[in-house]
């Protein structure tokens, strides 16, 4: 097969080939003999159709399949045998495909271009070192060792700041429990968040008590026991005071002081 290859810039190549009408006569042929064993026509037998009473039904979109096929199968030999890097499908510019006659085709391709490498050796570039501070050495050893620190249990001394501490509370309005103010094993850092997200509480700590602050948990469910109550305002907000007084008092007596202790 004929293959022309025209550049039309660095990054587009035109390709230009030739079908033979006997090659692609043949393809026709195969093509009606494959079709003949798989319809149904009155009056014949499967694989017994004549190709011309198939010609007579099929014929157009016979010929346009088989074209199809064989412009695809050429433009990709064409390709491959002249070595084209493509970086996408090819586009169809051009067919002549007249009865009897050769096939000709134009197709344009984009290719990845061709760059010819130049002498780099005797470039010098300027290697820039970056300056380390004795801060950010310091910063990235804490690091480290706050990574490998591991927790024990101290017994033995109140809390102080920045100790893990392990708590139970219930809260209450009045000297009812009310639904989700209550909390077991919960892990806090005194004078900081609660470690369990999941409760979401705000805790702070010092030497001498452990309180936590889990407002918005209580309001919402202080609201709801006000209209299942109907209590006025004035008397919850002050049971509303009197259970942060208690959860003060049962979780200074239900804590577990957890120290961490940096190695």
């Amino acid at each position: 097969m004929k293959i022309e290859i025209e550049d039309v810039d660095s990054c587009n190549k035109k390709i230009k080939f030739e079908i033979p009408h006997q090659e692609y006569d043949k393809k026709v042929i195969q093509y009606y003999q494959k079709l003949g064993r798989e319809v149904k026509v009155p009056g014949f037998r499967k694989g017994k159709v004549p190709i011309a009473l198939l010609e007579k039904q099929f014929g157009p979109e016979v010929k346009k399949e088989v074209l199809s096929d064989l412009i695809s199968e050429k433009l990709n030999n064409a390709i491959v045998e002249k070595d084209l890097r493509a970086v996408g499908q090819p586009h169809l510019m051009e067919v002549n495909a007249e009865e009897g006659t050769d096939i000709s085709v134009c197709a344009s391709i984009e290719v990845l271009p061709t760059v010819a490498m130049k002498d780099f050796s005797g470039i010098e570039l300027e290697m820039k070192i970056p300056r380390i501070t004795d801060e950010e050495i310091n910063l990235t050893i804490e690091t480290l060792r706050q990574r490998q620190a591991t927790n024990v249990t101290i017994t033995d001394r109140p809390a102080q700041d920045k100790d893990l501490l392990k708590v139970d509370f219930t809260s209450k309005i009045g000297d009812e429990p009310f639904e989700g103010g209550a909390a077991q094993d919960q892990i806090i850092q005194a004078g900081g968040q609660a470690i369990d997200k999941s409760y979401g509480a705000q805790a702070e700590a010092d030497e001498q008590q452990l309180r936590i602050l889990h407002l918005q948990q209580l309001q919402e469910n202080m609201d709801q026991a006000i209209d299942e109550s109907n209590s006025n305002y004035q008397e919850s907000k002050e049971q509303f005071k009197q259970a942060l007084r208690l959860i003060d008092g049962m979780v200074e007596r239900q804590t577990q002081v957890v120290q961490t202790i940096t190695r």
